[in-house]
């Protein structure tokens, strides 16, 4: 459940805090950030393996990415900074959606309902043909999308994932 709890996390922290959405410059602001690199590097070895049918290997990669976005925005602590930079937070929210954006597209091979669930968010920013694009490695629209309009997700966020009880887990 490592991604549904980091789209559902970061995703309400942005309607609570940033009722219009995030500003493009947000995302001009973080262009650079090394993040980015950690994004594009699990995208290839995702991809790679898909291409060369190491589904385990990339279902591995998959949870890795998962982990590593949940790193980040637990070391961000946005909930603690936005209190004294909110528009560092706003950086760090960017950067989350841009996570957000490339699991919906990498899942897709693998639990299309669950990316479907995490690219609606995004209707009216992506199509089928920029998410195909970015699956195919044009991992620079991952920004430029929201470079000039910024983002604010098209519905409410809610779980994506749902909780499965601990005594239903032992029944089975």
């Amino acid at each position: 459940n490592k991604f549904g709890n980091f789209v559902h996390r970061t995703l309400t922290f942005l309607v609570k805090n940033w009722e219009s959405g995030l500003s493009a410059q947000s995302f001009s602001a973080i262009s650079n950030h090394l993040q980015l690199e950690t994004i594009r590097s699990y995208h290839q070895k995702i991809i790679s393996a898909v291409d060369h049918f190491q589904l385990t290997r990339a279902h591995a990669e998959l949870i890795l990415f998962a982990q590593a976005a949940n790193e980040f925005f637990h070391s961000e602590q946005p909930w603690k900074k936005i209190k004294t930079d909110r528009n560092g937070t706003e950086q760090t929210i960017a950067m989350s959606v841009v996570y957000i954006l490339s699991m919906g597209v990498l899942l897709k091979p693998f639990v299309p309902k669950l990316s479907a669930k995490i690219l609606d968010y995004f209707k009216g920013y992506v199509t089928d043909q920029s998410v195909a694009s970015i699956y195919q490695g044009n991992f620079d629209l991952l920004l430029t999308l929201f470079q000039s309009q910024g983002f604010k997700p098209t519905s409410e966020p809610k779980v994506l994932i749902p909780r499965i009880d601990s005594k239903v887990l032992e029944t089975l």
